[in-house]
């Protein structure tokens, strides 16, 4: 910071020609800042890049992969109770699973059952019922209004 601080003090003091040639050398300076600064942006990219195939290759050895017995199906319960955003995203885990072999059984409120069922998935009810909404809610085509609190 001095060193700028001073460069310009100098270059207020010296003849116009002189400072000149200073703002070429500061404009090759910047330039060769930035391409220095590029450089190690991309050496930084390509190391991260590195390190993640470095982990991949790392996490799952194909010997052991190999070695391991096949998974038998398997009958998942899958327990989610709340509005239609806690449902949701594990309605697409359960479905995943139920395209793997597997046999979700999806547990809510007891106002998703069709919805659940109607995706093909096993409803068992929480005990919970939800609150009452209108029936595009449950539909997705519109939000439900806040509640009271007060």
């Amino acid at each position: 910071m001095e060193a700028l601080i001073r460069a310009r003090k100098a270059k207020a003091r010296a003849p116009p020609a002189a400072a000149a040639a200073e703002t070429e050398t500061e404009t090759e300076t910047a330039e060769a800042t930035a391409a220095r600064h590029e450089s190690e942006r991309v050496a930084a990219a390509t190391e991260r890049v590195a390190a993640a195939e470095r982990v991949a290759a790392a996490a799952a050895p194909p010997a052991l992969a190999s070695k391991l017995p096949p998974l038998p199906p398997l009958r998942i319960v899958i327990l989610t109770i709340g509005t239609r955003g806690d449902v949701q995203p594990l309605l697409s885990v359960a479905l995943e699973l139920q395209a793997r072999g597997h046999s979700p059984v999806v547990c809510a409120n007891e106002g998703y059952e069709g919805w659940i069922t109607g995706l093909g998935l096993q409803f068992r009810s929480a005990g919970i019922p939800i609150l009452p909404q209108p029936p595009d809610y449950l539909e997705g085509s519109r939000c439900a209004p806040a509640p009271l609190l007060w």
